[in-house]
C-alpha cells in the first residue's frame, strides 16, 4: 500500500555490466526461470485437479526449503544447486506468478457471472512458461530494515552528468552480481523510496533496469478544465479545442526495410535441434519431411540425427528486424507520454470513449461453419489500430490527470448543436456538414465535442448516462505552489427539449467550429502525419517497347 500523499512511480535505465557480472546474471536466470516453470506446472496440476493454487506463503516457503536441501537445476548441460540464485529473486518471480494467478482467477469468476454463448472461452489465460532462450529478467523487492530502501542506499552517483556526456551511477543488486552500472539520465526525487527493482536483458542483448518508487514530488494536473478525446485510425487522436495528435513510426524507407526482412525470414529454415524438431528422408522423398518428436541435443549419445539450424544470415535479419521494431515501438511510447501530459497540463478532466479495443482488432477469418469475408482488409485495419495506442495513451494520461469514459455509439454522426444523428452527416471522412442545421466542421473534432459534451452536459437526444469514473488520482496539494493550470472554454449548455426524429432544440453554443485542427498536441518531429502508412510500391521504370 501506497502511503497518503505519496505516488507510485517507475524509471527504467539503461544497464552496463561487465563480463563478470553478465555471467552471474545468466546463472541467476536460468535458475530463476527453472523454478519458476516448475511452479508453474505445480499450480497448473492443482487448477487441472481442482485443488485451488498455492498461496504466495506456500511458493515462498517451497522456495526456502529447495535451497536448504540441495536442489539442483541444468545450466549449460550441467547441474547447478539452486541456492547459489539470491532469495530475494526467487521470491520476486513468485510474487509474480501468484499475481497473475490472482489476476486469471478473479477475471474467470467475473467472466462466469455474465452469460456467454456455447464455447466461448474465458479471455484470460493461466500464466504460461517462460523461455530460457529469449531475454529474460531478475525481479526483486528493495528492502531497508522492514520497508522500503531510501534512494541514498540504492543508488551511488559514479559521474555527473555534461554536455557531452549522460550521468553515470551504480544501483545495487543482491547477490554476487553486485552493483551494477548504469545512464542515470534522469535524477529520482529526494524522498525516493525503491520498493522493487528488476534487471533485464532484451533478444538483442540489450541491458535495462527498471526502478519502482514511491514519492511525493509529483507533477500536479491542471485546477480546471474538461476536454473530449477522440481516437481514430488516419488521425490518431483528436481532441474537442481542436488539437490533433499523430503517432509517429518508422519512416517509409524503414518500413520497406523492415517488410523486406520480415519475408526473408519466412523463406528460410530456422530449427534448432533443442526444439525436438527434426528434418528426416520419409520413403526416398527427394525433400525431407519435418516430424515431431524426441530430439536429444548435440553430444548427447542417443542424438544420431541430422537437425537443421537456422543459417547466420536469418540471424542477423533477425536482428536487423528486432531493432526496427523495438525502434518504432520506443517512438510510439514517448509521442503518448508526450501527449498525455500535453493533456493533463491543461485540463483537470480528460473524456474519452467506452471503446473495447481488443473486440475491435479481432481476426475476422471465422470458422469453418461460418468463414469470414474480408480477412486481410481487416488484418490491415487491426494493424492500423493497434499501431495508434489508443488505449496506452489512455492509461498514460490515467495516471497523470482524471480520465473518464462515455458510451461511444454515435459520437461521429451527432451534431452537437442541435442533436441530429444520420449517416449523411458525413459526406466525407474528414467532412462533417448537419443535415438539418447546416453545422460544419471536421469530423474528428465535432466527435471530440459530442464526447465532451456526454460527460459534461449531455443533450436530450444524446445518451443520458454519465461518464465512468475509471481513474480518481489522490488530489493531494501540490508540491510546488503555483501548478500548471489553464482554464478551458466553457462547455456547458442548456439541454433543450427533444423533438420529432431524435432532435432537439438549438442551445446556446459557439456558432464557429473550426474546420481543420488547430495544432498538435505534441512537437511536430513527433507527430508526423502519415509516416505510420504503408509505403506504395515504386513503379518499374523500364523503358517501354518501340
Amino acid at each position: 500500500m501506497t502511503a497518503v500523499g505519496r505516488h507510485l512511480r517507475s524509471q527504467t535505465y539503461a544497464a552496463e555490466p561487465n563480463t563478470a557480472q553478465t555471467a552471474e546474471f545468466d546463472l541467476c536466470r536460468a535458475g530463476v526461470t527453472w523454478f519458476y516453470n516448475e511452479a508453474v506446472a505445480s499450480q497448473m496440476d492443482r487448477y487441472r485437479h481442482h485443488a485451488g493454487v498455492e498461496s504466495y506463503m506456500n511458493l515462498t516457503y517451497a522456495a526456502t526449503v529447495a535451497r536448504r536441501t540441495g536442489v539442483e537445476f541444468p545450466y549449460h548441460g550441467s547441474m547447478r544447486l539452486i541456492s547459489v540464485v539470491p532469495a530475494a529473486m526467487l521470491y520476486g518471480t513468485l510474487k509474480q506468478l501468484s499475481a497473475s494467478w490472482t489476476r486469471h482467477l478473479k477475471a474467470l469468476a467475473e467472466w462466469r457471472k455474465h452469460p456467454h454463448a456455447p464455447g466461448q472461452k474465458c479471455p484470460s489465460s493461466p500464466p504460461g512458461y517462460r523461455s530460457v532462450h529469449r531475454g529474460g529478467s531478475l525481479y526483486w523487492q528493495v528492502q531497508d530494515s522492514s520497508g522500503p530502501c531510501p534512494v541514498g542506499k540504492f543508488v551511488s552517483m559514479a559521474r555527473k552528468g555534461t554536455r557531452d556526456r549522460p550521468a553515470m551511477a551504480t544501483l545495487r543488486v543482491p547477490g554476487k552480481i553486485g552493483p551494477v552500472v548504469v545512464r542515470y539520465h534522469r535524477e529520482l526525487p529526494a524522498d525516493t523510496m525503491i520498493r522493487y527493482a528488476a534487471l533485464r536483458v532484451d533478444e538483442l542483448g540489450r541491458y535495462f533496469m527498471t526502478v519502482q518508487y514511491e514519492t511525493a514530488q509529483v507533477r500536479q494536473p491542471a485546477a480546471s478544465g474538461t476536454v473530449g478525446v477522440d481516437v481514430g485510425v488516419v488521425v490518431t487522436a483528436a481532441t474537442s479545442d481542436g488539437d490533433v495528435y499523430d503517432a509517429p513510426g518508422l519512416s517509409p524507407g524503414q518500413q520497406q526495410r523492415k517488410d523486406r526482412l520480415q519475408r526473408s525470414m519466412s523463406r528460410k529454415r530456422r530449427l534448432n535441434p533443442c526444439s525436438h524438431d527434426r528434418f528426416v528422408a520419409v520413403a526416398g522423398r527427394r525433400h525431407p519431411k519435418l516430424l515431431r518428436g524426441h530430439c536429444p541435443a548435440p553430444g548427447h549419445p542417443e542424438h544420431d540425427c541430422d537437425c537443421w539450424k537456422h543459417s547466420a544470415r536469418y540471424a542477423r535479419n533477425k536482428t536487423e528486424y528486432l531493432k526496427l521494431t523495438q525502434r518504432g515501438t520506443r517512438q510510439r511510447t514517448a509521442a503518448a507520454h508526450l501527449a498525455s501530459r500535453a493533456l493533463a497540463d491543461k485540463y483537470a478532466t480528460v473524456v474519452v470513449e467506452d471503446l473495447d479495443v481488443s473486440a475491435m482488432t479481432a481476426s475476422a477469418k471465422g470458422n469453418e461453419d461460418a468463414p469470414g469475408r474480408n480477412v486481410r482488409q481487416k488484418a490491415g485495419l487491426n494493424r492500423e489500430i493497434l499501431a495508434g495506442n489508443w488505449y496506452q495513451l489512455r492509461q498514460y494520461t490515467a495516471y497523470k490527470t482524471q480520465v473518464v469514459t462515455v458510451p461511444a455509439p454515435y459520437t461521429s454522426q451527432q451534431c452537437p448543436r442541435c442533436g441530429t444523428i444520420d449517416q449523411a452527416n458525413r459526406p466525407e471522412r474528414d467532412l462533417f456538414r448537419c443535415v438539418s442545421c447546416g453545422l460544419s466542421g471536421h469530423a474528428d473534432i465535432i466527435a471530440a465535442q459530442n464526447i465532451r459534451d456526454r460527460y459534461v452536459a449531455p443533450t436530450a437526444a444524446a445518451q443520458a448516462v454519465a461518464g465512468r469514473e475509471i481513474c480518481q488520482p489522490d488530489r493531494e496539494q501540490p508540491v510546488n505552489s503555483q501548478p500548471n493550470s489553464t482554464n478551458a472554454p466553457d462547455a456547458t449548455c442548456d439541454s433543450g427539449h427533444a423533438g420529432d426524429h431524435g432532435r432537439s432544440v438549438p442551445s446556446e453554443r459557439p456558432q464557429e467550429i473550426l474546420l481543420q485542427p488547430s495544432g498538435d498536441l505534441i512537437p511536430q518531429a513527433w507527430g508526423r502525419p502519415g509516416t505510420r502508412k504503408r509505403p506504395e510500391r515504386r513503379r518499374s521504370r523500364r523503358p517501354r517497347r518501340a
